[in-house]
C-alpha cells in the first residue's frame, strides 16, 4: 500500500475507496461461500424423513422428561 501511495499517487480518498471495496468483496466471498454450502445441506437433510423422525422423537422425549420433572416439583410444592 505504501508503494501505491508514493508511486501511483493514490490519494487517501482513493485508498479508502479501494480498501472498502476489497473488504466488501471479502465479506461477500466468505458469507456466500458459507451460504452456498449450508443451505443445500440443510435442504438435503430436511428430505430425509427417517432422520427427521428420529430428531423429532428425541425432542419429544426431552420435553416429556422436562414435563415430568416440572410436574413432580409442582406436586412437592402443593
Amino acid at each position: 500500500m505504501i508503494y501505491f501511495i508514493f508511486e501511483i499517487r493514490l490519494t487517501l480518498r482513493g485508498l479508502a475507496i479501494a480498501l472498502s471495496n476489497a473488504w466488501g468483496l471479502f465479506l461477500i466471498i466468505v458469507l456466500l461461500g458459507y451460504g452456498l454450502v449450508t443451505v443445500p445441506k440443510h435442504c438435503f437433510k430436511m428430505t430425509d424423513i427417517e432422520a427427521m423422525n428420529d430428531v423429532s422423537m428425541f425432542r419429544v422425549s426431552q420435553s416429556e422428561e422436562k414435563m415430568m420433572h416440572t410436574k413432580l416439583k409442582l406436586e412437592d410444592i402443593v
